[in-house]
């Protein structure tokens, strides 16, 4: 069965949110478009997808630092790289 990140299951329908970092932004006023890369990699490689021509009035900045609870399956902590 399809699941998220955190192994809830998914179905068409669901909204479900996309972790990405900037990677770059072309020159504009207020709305542009951008470059991002996703936070979690391709289970089970390390490979990060990324998505170009996404226009910065669909993004939402965020700061959030994962803690014990919310961390994702198969999180894996830089600073004790170990799986939890």
């Amino acid at each position: 069965m399809p699941h998220d990140v955190k192994g809830n299951l998914l179905k068409v329908g669901d909204e479900v949110l996309l972790r990405a970092v900037v990677e770059e932004i072309s020159t504009g006023i207020e709305f542009c478009n951008c470059k991002i890369k996703t936070f979690y990699p391709m289970y089970p490689s390390d490979k990060h997808d990324s998505f170009s021509a996404i226009n910065t009035r669909q993004l939402e900045k965020v700061e959030c630092i994962p803690s014990e609870e919310n961390k994702p399956l198969g999180w894996v902590d830089t600073k004790n790289p170990q799986f939890v």
